[in-house]
């Protein structure tokens, strides 16, 4: 750019992760339980004039180090320096200040002549954790729904080198969560001798996918080790 000639604001666009609600007061609001995480991403800001170089400033507004270029100049660093992640550790408000600098150079001696930047802040709300979690409000009209039944759980054990399913009939109820913890050290599977189920294979030590057949009788068995027999009745 030739000596004296004007030095355009740069193009400023920012990021937030939490995004920020734009209707919440004088500045966009993002809040949050603490500790909060905010990133500020500034990477997407550009100049028009392509010969200027970009600076970013993160000021937080809390007791914590506001973040520039690390050696203090205008130096850009778009894979960097851009972008930052602050963490506010106590509840409170706070007003975060993000800017973005150019410098104007001549052409001869790279002499600076000109700064332009644009600013933005915003207004941290951080509250203490537990805080934003909706509360109930159960309707005096409506009945609570019944709690799931808890899960069944069938364990597959070896006694004296007897392999077997345990409980031996099992009885779940309709909707029931039935999974299989493999206490053996053989590999094994609880398959429904009719298709109803399979479990695939369980090694030592692991436990099934849940399984929640209808109503019925089902006799099963084990691929790797077709003695292994059971029943499971599943009930209303």
């Amino acid at each position: 750019m030739e000596a004296g000639a004007q030095n355009l604001p740069p193009n400023f666009v920012l990021r937030t992760t939490p995004p920020a609600d734009p209707s919440g007061g004088p500045f966009p609001t993002i809040s949050g339980e603490a500790p909060l995480a905010v990133r500020f991403n500034l990477c997407r800001s550009d100049d028009p004039d392509p010969e200027d170089s970009l600076n970013y400033q993160f000021s937080f507004g809390d007791s914590g180090r506001p973040a520039f270029n690390p050696d203090g100049t205008f130096a850009p660093d778009f894979d960097h320096f851009c972008r930052v992640e602050h963490v506010y550790e106590r509840p409170g408000t706070y007003t975060a200040t993000v800017s973005v600098t150019d410098k104007h150079l001549e052409d001869q001696g790279q002499q600076v002549v000109a700064f332009a930047r644009r600013t933005q802040s915003l207004t941290i709300v951080v509250v203490p954790a537990g805080l934003t979690q909706p509360q109930p409000h159960p309707s005096p009209s409506s009945s609570p729904s019944p709690s799931p039944p808890p899960r069944l759980v069938i364990t597959i054990v070896a006694n004296n080198g007897n392999m077997s399913f345990s409980p031996n009939p099992a009885v779940a109820r309709t909707g029931q969560r039935i999974v299989w913890v493999n206490a053996d050290g053989s590999t094994h599977t609880a398959t429904a001798d009719a298709g109803a189920f399979d479990t695939g294979f369980v090694a030592p030590g692991a436990t099934s996918g849940a399984v929640s057949p209808p109503a019925g009788t089902f006799p099963y068995h084990c691929q790797v080790h077709p003695s292994m027999v059971a029943t499971l009745v599943v009930g209303p």
